[in-house]
């Protein structure tokens, strides 16, 4: 594991476990749902967007391949709007987790944690990923083209990266000269995150 991963990883839990102490009501099974929530995110956007790529001939691989992967129109406005509600599905668990709270009135996961975790995919993926150099965002998208034939067994980094390691679809890449920019980056990003949250939490209290 490079330093910038582990320093990464170091961060990530100790500032996502103060604003689940903020947002929460400082009892054990709130940081036992968010942990939870953390591993069910951390596996779904990593098996869905496997999916996407291996069945790009559907309709809901087309959604993320046809677009996001053909260099054709991957850099359309639309593209992108179809890519950014792509990687907002997170989103759609608040719903669910609503719901079936109002059914059952059992709370299964961390809202705030599938909110703050949408924003971190978010600016992950259409800042990072897109603005500053990125080998292993880079080697995913080798096999991009017109054709849409980009369900390829080469295709590895689906994100995230400890699940990518996990499964052993990890390209590891040198991406040292972009230290400096990643840690800026990451600082601006829990920054958004952090402020958000407390917004909404403060809205919703």
């Amino acid at each position: 594991m490079d330093a910038v991963s582990f320093i990464t990883i170091i961060v990530f839990i100790s500032f996502f476990g103060s604003l689940i102490n903020i947002c929460s009501n400082h009892h054990a099974i709130d940081y036992i749902r968010a942990f939870f929530t953390v591993i069910f995110s951390a596996f779904y956007m990593y098996f869905i967007h496997v999916i996407e790529h291996k069945y790009n001939d559907t309709m809901f691989g087309k959604m993320h391949t046809a677009y996001h992967h053909n260099p054709k129109y991957k850099h359309t406005w639309y593209a992108n709007i179809i890519e950014f509600l792509n990687n907002s599905q997170l989103l759609i668990f608040i719903l669910v987790n609503n719901l079936i709270k109002k059914i059952t009135n059992v709370e299964i996961f961390s809202n705030y944690m599938f909110f703050m975790l949408s924003l971190y995919y978010i600016w992950s993926h259409f800042i990072e990923f897109h603005y500053l150099p990125s080998c292993v965002h880079a080697y995913h998208h080798m096999f991009d083209n017109e054709e849409n034939i980009n369900h390829s067994s080469d295709i590895k980094n689906y994100g995230p990266r400890q699940m990518d390691i996990i499964f052993n679809t990890y390209h590891a890449c040198d991406d040292d000269g972009t230290v400096g920019l990643k840690y800026l980056s990451l600082v601006c990003k829990l920054g958004v995150i952090y402020y958000a949250t407390r917004l909404i939490y403060k809205i919703k209290k």
